[in-house]
């Protein structure tokens, strides 16, 4: 047994490891043993055996082994199975100008860590220009982005706030990011397989018809909507006819974070970004100075972002491997597809948004 990644962790980090997912630093050995014992049994997944890798999944599962087990098996099989999916996991070489654009243009920026152990990061959805860098390629590259972090046990034991700029998104740009395909696959991986906890999501400087799609999902998801305790007015269903686009991604965004675990953990801050400073202490401290923050300017954060990048990727990616043979895969491995396979037809809804209410009333 080689020594354990924990030892490598700050005081901090092992405390709060502790006390949000529930680490015992002594036993964390023991179960990266266990988690490879399944591993060498599943003879469908062919995954690296690294350890600070391996510990995310055990992490997110809180060290609940049988979750664990389905969310990096659905990880292996939507990132090699997948048709829409696959293709994310693409990754350009270190030479390829496409790159050096993504990372020039500051479409996903990594920021740094917060006080409390979180990490921050920066989407800039008008960043990103359809014409010069298409979906696929956008959405590999940010994946390449955000997947070094997840080798990072801080990122891990912290976990993620991720500050979503809106500012001057265009209805192409809204309509690229919420195409029905790619928002759907999206969700799906975010969901079901990977192992980024992300804590906080902050929206910034959205749009009112954003906006008004939110809080309208935020109203109709409520427990208090679906208990029916005020209006006697028995509405069964509501139906939305030629939402737009950015309608549709909003709406289908609240569904996803509106839940009762995760509904506390959105903050929509429009022009106010003190309103986040207030809710997320230490947050000023790790945005730039063009986000009313402290830490440098923008141009020096992409400036660390593409050394970072290409510094962790110098010797190749160590997960390009990844591989599953469902000619293999055992019978007890087998729901895991079932499960996400079922979103397909549930998760993001049909040709306009339909919602049916309690079959009760």
């Amino acid at each position: 047994m080689g020594e354990s990644p924990v030892k490598s962790l700050t005081p901090f980090y092992r405390n709060l490891a502790k006390k949000e997912v529930g680490e015992n630093a002594e036993h964390v050995m023991a179960h990266l043993t266990s988690f490879k014992r399944w591993l060498a049994a599943s003879p469908h997944l062919k995954i690296p055996q690294v350890d600070t890798f391996l510990l995310s999944f055990l992490r997110y599962a809180h060290y609940d082994h049988a979750l664990a087990q389905r969310r990096i098996d659905n990880f292996c099989t939507l990132r090699y199975s997948d048709k829409h999916i696959s293709p994310w996991y693409e990754y350009p070489k270190l030479d390829d100008p496409r790159l050096e654009k993504y990372l020039n243009a500051g479409i996903f920026v990594p920021l740094g860590f917060m006080d409390n152990g979180m990490y921050v990061i920066l989407i800039r959805l008008a960043s990103w220009s359809p014409a010069e860098l298409d979906q696929v390629a956008m959405r590999a590259m940010n994946n390449m982005n955000f997947e070094r972090l997840l080798f990072d046990q801080r990122c891990q034991i912290g976990g993620f706030t991720l500050l979503i700029d809106m500012a001057h998104t265009t209805m192409e740009q809204a309509t690229q990011w919420g195409d029905f395909k790619h928002a759907k696959s999206a969700f799906k991986l975010m969901q079901e397989s990977s192992p980024g906890r992300v804590k906080n999501l902050i929206f910034y400087k959205e749009t009112k018809l954003f906006d008004f799609a939110f809080k309208l999902a935020e109203v109709w998801l409520s427990e208090k909507m679906r208990n029916r305790e005020s209006s006697p007015g028995r509405v069964k269903n509501l139906i939305f006819y030629k939402e737009t686009k950015l309608f549709d991604f909003a709406f289908k965004l609240a569904e996803v974070w509106l839940s009762e675990k995760m509904r506390n953990r959105v903050t929509r801050v429009k022009d106010d970004i003190n309103k986040a400073f207030k809710k997320i202490p230490g947050l000023k401290d790790v945005l730039p100075l063009e986000y009313h923050g402290k830490n440098g300017t923008l141009e020096e954060a992409l400036a660390r972002c593409n050394r970072e990048l290409r510094e962790f990727y110098a010797n190749g990616n160590v997960l390009q491997d990844i591989a599953v043979d469902e000619s293999k895969r055992p019978s007890s491995a087998r729901n895991y597809i079932r499960e996400y396979k079922e979103l397909d037809q549930s998760m993001m809804g049909t040709s306009g948004t339909f919602i049916k209410l309690d079959p009760r009333d």
